[in-house]
């Protein structure tokens, strides 16, 4: 009779523990689009962005007009698209050994911004790269810009380590610019006080949306059904192989079906 008790114990217990994760899963979460913003999956189809849609490895964010605008989470962090850029997300990652988080984005043109709100741990690394330098920080506000074949790094928080493979690394601190090209050293100098102010207000960013806060509680408590949720709209997005008629997707979990897709010619 004891062994039957436990036995059956034992199954309520591994039952429970299968509605919970404890596999890390880190993402995105688009909290705040203005204009025409697209999300790009890994098959090259694109899709109006919308508050609520997950960003992961692999997929691409791109804003068309200059006033055209899209703010990403990720947990506490974020980062913030301008007009006419286009951002990819190489890594999203969380390291279950270290219990560190990694953030890799990849400015291929245009203007974008990074917010660090807390101290990162050692082994922990959020950076914004271009095709012609590297900017990783710890805790700070920044901003990079890339066109053509040079890139720019403001800071107006903390401080961020500039690299490119023609430079050692310049730290770059509050109300610092540095600019950078394949061809020559990075060059630092002071910001003036009219860039300065500009550069504050462009670092406004909407705060956490509460279905987006709500999504991230759920996730990072291991809530097996809201990952899988997610998990779901990753894989529509970066292989939306079930449409309607009107490129509608079918199985939106959220009941709507208003997401437009297009092949990417970029």
């Amino acid at each position: 009779m004891k062994k039957r008790v436990a036995a059956i114990c034992l199954l309520f217990a591994l039952s429970a523990c299968s509605k919970n994760e404890t596999k890390p899963f880190k993402i995105g979460l688009i909290n705040f689009v203005l204009g025409k913003v697209y999300l790009i999956g890994k098959d090259g189809t694109e899709i109006s962005a919308k508050a609520g849609l997950p960003l992961d490895s692999g997929m691409k964010i791109k804003t068309v007009g200059k006033d055209s605008i899209c703010e990403v989470y990720i947990a506490e962090n974020a980062i913030k698209l301008f007009g006419d850029s286009i951002v990819s997300v190489d890594v999203l990652a969380h390291d279950s050994e270290t219990e560190s988080d990694n953030s890799i984005f990849k400015l291929e043109k245009g203007r974008v911004m990074g917010i660090v709100k807390n101290k990162l741990m050692k082994n922990e690394n959020f950076q914004i790269n271009t095709p012609t330098c590297t900017a990783a920080v710890r805790g700070t506000t920044f901003f990079v810009s890339h066109e053509k074949k040079s890139s720019s790094v403001s800071c107006i928080d903390g401080k961020v380590e500039v690299s490119s493979p023609k430079s050692k690394p310049v730290v770059v601190e509050e109300n610092e610019n540095a600019e950078v090209s394949k061809t020559q050293k990075i060059k630092k100098s002071d910001i003036d006080k009219d860039k300065a102010v500009a550069l504050k207000k462009d670092s406004e960013i909407k705060e956490l949306t509460p279905e987006n806060k709500e999504t991230f509680t759920k996730i990072d408590s291991g809530d097996a059904k809201s990952r899988d949720s997610v998990r779901k709209k990753i894989k529509r997005i970066n292989y939306p192989d079930k449409k309607d008629s009107k490129g509608n997707s079918k199985d939106d979990e959220s009941g709507s079906a208003d997401v437009f897709f297009f092949k990417s010619n970029d």
